[in-house]
């Protein structure tokens, strides 16, 4: 209610008051369900294919993503891999090791530089993350 003033209680309580809102957000890492090695040397690159099951009762399209785009390249048109209902597709990949370990993420370790790459299979239709592959590249110098 309005005082004889004219202002209203919260007006007289707090008139500095500047309305807005709070946003919360929570962040994990993401689940992994598989893992595979791929071992090469510095500057090659090695073709890795990896089965993708489509457990659903209609066709699916996912889309191919990765935390390393420098280290791995997904050799599907547009990153997009389309799998019928009940079958099984192959994910194909080039993994490449760097000539050159300049970049983050190599841990170095007896003659061999390490690193976990992830790769995300998200589905086209809602962008929800369906699969998380985890790349254990490892690499000698």
């Amino acid at each position: 209610r309005k005082s004889a003033a004219g202002t209203t209680f919260r007006e007289a309580l707090f008139p500095r008051a500047v309305p807005g809102c709070l946003l919360v957000s929570t962040a994990a890492a993401p689940a992994i369900s598989k893992r595979y090695t791929v071992v090469t040397e510095a500057g090659k690159a090695v073709a890795k294919r990896v089965s993708y099951s489509n457990v659903y009762d209609q066709d699916k399209t996912y889309r191919l993503a990765t935390d390393a785009p420098d280290v791995i390249t997904f050799r599907h048109e547009n990153d997009l891999l389309s799998v019928p209902a009940r079958s099984e597709g192959k994910i194909c990949m080039r993994v490449a090791a760097p000539a050159r370990f300049d970049g983050e993420g190599w841990q170095a370790e007896r003659g061999r530089r390490d690193r976990e790459v992830l790769v995300f299979v998200n589905n086209v239709t809602d962008g929800v993350n369906e699969e998380t592959f985890a790349i254990s590249l490892s690499v000698a110098q």
